[in-house]
């Protein structure tokens, strides 16, 4: 029957072209005796090179339909009894009703449609179902030879997620899978459906405590932790052996620690996914991060900046002196730091970096690197003197390392009025000054060389799909810093009803959906709230005479600085995060 269909469609296009390409003045002229006899050249070589073209474009499809339908006819419907006719009449009914307008441009690209519309609709309903049919895409992408197609596996069961595992060579990564897949107790499966959830709730890290009876589990989103249902330990070290199997670990070894990666992909995310394990005394802890890209680097603005603050912090760094940014540990202190170096002028004065060797995350434009390695025990200092030769205007040193690499940079901040930027781990700009100041062996040039420290934690955004407007009572907008006579509500995640009220009135369970934005967390992304430490000379002497964090605050306070929670509570008024999300990040 295939071949019979082959046949057909090259006689039907032979027909076709002396008929297309015979001009229809000939065809209109002469009586039926008379013979019309021209100057010549009836055939148009460029009709029929647009004419071929598509055919060929046609023969393509019609033969990946047929073989296609072939292979996966049974499993997604599409069966090429059906497809091979539709494409074939199709296209012969395009050419017919193509050849019948008097004129090429009217009738060609009736031709083009009638040859590539069935191939087009035939791709977009395998691809839907290929999406909706667990183990499908496995098999969509396996050849068809000699060996016949092999049917899917218990393995290809549950969601959809592709594995790229660790490996230096294809032989030692299909090995590593193929060991993954065959982990019995559904390892495999399991695995594949915690990766998909994870990367459906945008997690940042899962970490897994394996006990003698248990392995309980738990996914941090937007910082927050949440539980994951507890596995038995036969499940648990079923999917512990895939995973380390893909991270090309040792499954056998559960004392030592250990590290990898490996890459997962599924239709709607891509991701490299870090593994460490490390034995412990009930068992093993395991923990995977998961390694976005970032397709665009966000402005500090967009970050969570309020524009004055960020207009006041470039002035800062464009002048002499020196510039700390700081945060938490995992609290986007990358982020920031590339934004705050963007928000700066790097366009009209020489920017050069000192930054290890081993620091990819700070390349920048329009600041020129040069690589100290710090595993070699050097730090910028080591090359400080070779990268002054060049005369630069500021100096962005990511890592400072040491006391003597610290004062070298404040003294070129104060005797050749050069900008610094470094950045430190903090969990308030009061702290990150006092880090800093306790490394530094000239304490007072360092105090006189400082300008500016901003700080920053990361609030959860409230979804926007499901969050609550509820009403306040005045004091408590008063206390929010906002007006009472301007706004009586906040917003607060959604949750659900009390238990009581789960059920209607014959005592049924009533079931309340799930929202399919945040998937029921009530919180969507992240955004940061800044705090920015303007160095006076005032706070210069509390700084010299009594260096704690509570006195530096006071003293800021004293001079017109907000609070840290008084940030976060402009945001709650907005309506971007709630009172209970301030209070948990900022209650210390």
């Amino acid at each position: 029957m295939q071949l019979r269909f082959v046949k057909l469609r090259r006689a039907a296009l032979f027909a076709g072209f002396m008929l297309m390409t015979i001009p229809t003045e000939l065809l209109a002229q002469g009586g039926s005796h008379d013979l019309i006899r021209g100057g010549g050249g009836y055939l148009s070589l460029t009709k029929i090179g647009l004419i071929a073209l598509v055919f060929l474009i046609w023969v393509r499809c019609a033969d990946w339909i047929n073989r296609d339908s072939m292979k996966l006819g049974k499993d997604t419907g599409l069966q090429p009894e059906i497809w091979n006719p539709i494409s074939v009449s199709t296209f012969l009914i395009g050419f017919l009703a193509a050849i019948s307008v008097p004129m090429f441009v009217a009738g060609y690209p009736i031709f083009v449609l009638a040859a590539l519309t069935p191939p087009m609709i035939y791709w977009l309903i395998r691809r839907s179902k290929i999406k909706s049919t667990p183990g499908l895409a496995l098999k969509a992408k396996a050849k068809v030879g000699a060996v016949p197609v092999a049917q899917p596996l218990p393995q290809d069961d549950g969601a959809i997620v592709e594995f790229i595992p660790a490996g230096n060579e294809s032989k030692e990564r299909q090995v590593n899978l193929i060991r993954a897949r065959q982990i019995p107790e559904d390892g495999f499966t399991n695995l594949k459906d915690l990766v998909d959830q994870s990367l459906n709730q945008r997690a940042d890290q899962v970490l897994i405590d394996y006990t003698r009876e248990q392995a309980a589990g738990r996914v941090q989103v937007d910082g927050s932790w949440h539980p994951l249902p507890v596995m038995d330990r036969l499940s648990g070290d079923a999917l512990l052996a895939s995973l380390k199997y893909l991270a090309g670990l040792n499954p056998q070894d559960r004392r030592s620690a250990q590290q990898g990666v490996f890459r997962a992909i599924s239709p709607n995310h891509k991701c490299d996914l870090e593994v460490l394990t490390q034995g412990t005394q009930t068992g093993e802890r395991v923990q995977m991060k998961f390694h976005r890209k970032v397709k665009n680097q966000l402005t500090i603005i967009q970050l969570g900046m309020w524009p004055e603050m960020s207009k006041r912090l470039a002035e800062l760094m464009n002048a002499p002196g020196l510039t700390i940014i700081s945060a938490l540990p995992m609290g986007g202190l990358t982020s920031t730091w590339q934004a705050a170096l963007d928000n700066s002028d790097r366009i009209t004065r020489d920017c050069v970096g000192l930054v290890d060797v081993h620091n990819i995350e700070n390349d920048m434009e329009n600041i020129t690197q040069h690589r100290f390695n710090m595993a070699e025990g050097q730090s910028p200092i080591s090359i400080l003197k070779a990268v002054l030769l060049t005369q630069p205007d500021c100096l962005v040193v990511p890592d400072v390392v040491n006391s003597e690499s610290l004062d070298a940079l404040t003294f070129e901040a104060i005797t050749q009025d050069r900008s610094v930027f470094c950045q430190v781990q903090a969990q308030s700009a009061a702290e990150a000054l006092l880090r800093l100041y306790s490394l530094s062996k000239n304490r007072q040039q360092f105090a006189q060389a400082v300008t500016a420290v901003t700080n920053q934690r990361l609030l959860r955004r409230l979804c926007d799909n499901c969050k609550v407007e509820v009403q306040v009572q005045p004091q408590i907008i008063k206390q929010l810093g906002g007006d009472p006579r301007e706004q009586t509500t906040v917003f607060t995640q959604y949750k659900l009803p009390p238990p009581d009220q789960r059920v209607d009135e014959k005592g049924k369970p009533i079931e309340f959906p799930t929202c399919n934005v945040c998937n029921g967390i009530g919180y969507v992304g992240r955004i940061a709230v800044f705090e920015l430490l303007e160095i006076t000379d005032n706070l210069r002497q509390v700084l010299m005479k009594q260096p704690t964090a509570e006195a530096i605050e006071k003293s800021a306070r004293a001079e017109g600085k907000t609070s840290v929670i008084a940030e976060g509570y402009k945001l709650v008024l907005l309506g971007l995060t709630s009172i209970a999300e301030v209070q948990r990040v900022l209650k210390s």
